[in-house]
């Protein structure tokens, strides 16, 4: 592996884990008290599974380079993140984050160029 390319991972590491930390912040301050701060929230949580995402790409790219079936590649670079690559990178995710990430993953519905977050709101 090339010096140049962990340098690259490391500064986009750096630049994704402010994103996320910035989302995250937004996310304590809103309060899913009617149906436009529900809303609001919703897509704050699709930023952050996109935030998390993009950086899990970066990684793949930098040590696994690709995933073979595209009709699966969300749930497949996920699960990629639990692997323990001996020699190559260590696991990234333990079960409990895997499965956290996996049902944000899963609750998000695009459409267009919406995002509908499948979580009720509740009184």
């Amino acid at each position: 592996m090339k010096k140049e390319s962990l340098v690259i991972l490391s500064g986009y590491f750096t630049n994704q884990a402010e994103l996320i930390k910035k989302i995250f912040r937004e996310i304590k301050v809103v309060l899913p008290s009617n149906k436009e701060k529900t809303s609001y929230l919703g897509y704050l949580l699709h930023n952050l599974y996109c935030a998390i995402e993009d950086l899990f790409q970066e990684i793949s790219k930098t040590f696994e380079n690709r995933i073979e079936d595209l009709s699966k590649y969300h749930k497949e670079l996920l699960k990629r993140m639990r692997l323990d690559l001996p020699r190559i990178r260590p696991r990234l995710l333990s079960r409990e984050s895997y499965s956290l990430l996996n049902e944000l993953r899963g609750s998000r519905i695009s459409s267009g160029t919406h995002t509908i977050m499948n979580y009720p709101l509740r009184k």
